[in-house]
């Protein structure tokens, strides 16, 4: 019993977070993200700017929080879940379509990425990589979920990936994020 306890104890502390200073910094795991907010259905609405925010009836103080916001639309298909509470293993993973203000502006940590070229500034710019074969597209995985979720082996591995547009193209990891 005492065995068992101590291997429990050992076992949930491996998974405590470890502060790593300000999460409002680019290079946080959060991408000084503070906050996310996901919408039931799509736009391509920016709440932060002064005519849409009039449009959806808001009061000056919630547009003045907004115009101080940096808003990144993204796109997600209808992927499933490859998180932690995903029990199951995950054939169809969710991709999400990012601006090119997100890529110009970088963020969160990499533990590893393919060569830049030397016009790329962050490793976000690989995702606009357009030497491409057999219809690869260049991906960035979160490296907890590439190696528990996905089972992948890090840079180079292949997700047969399965779009809105219903082709099959294939995923190659050409970078891998730090949680």
């Amino acid at each position: 019993m005492v065995c068992l306890a101590e291997f429990l104890i050992v076992f949930v502390s491996g998974f405590e977070l470890v502060d790593s200073g300000d999460w409002r910094k680019q290079n946080s795991p959060t991408g000084g993200c503070t906050h996310v907010v996901k919408f039931a259905n799509p736009t391509s609405l920016n709440p932060s700017i002064p005519s849409v925010s009039e449009r959806l009836s808001l009061n000056a103080n919630q547009c003045e929080l907004l115009e101080q916001s940096t808003i990144a639309l993204l796109r997600s298909n209808q992927g499933d879940d490859a998180n932690c509470s995903n029990l199951f293993a995950t054939r169809n993973p969710r991709v999400v379509g990012l601006p090119d203000s997100f890529l110009n502006r970088g963020g969160f940590r990499f533990l590893d990425h393919i060569a830049l070229r030397d016009d790329q500034k962050n490793p976000w710019h690989l995702l606009e990589m357009s030497e491409r074969k057999d219809g690869e597209v260049p991906i960035i995985v979160d490296a907890a979920t590439s190696q528990w979720a996905l089972k992948l082996g890090g840079l180079g591995s292949i997700v047969r990936l399965n779009p809105a547009s219903g082709e099959i193209s294939k995923g190659v990891v050409s970078g891998e994020k730090q949680d």
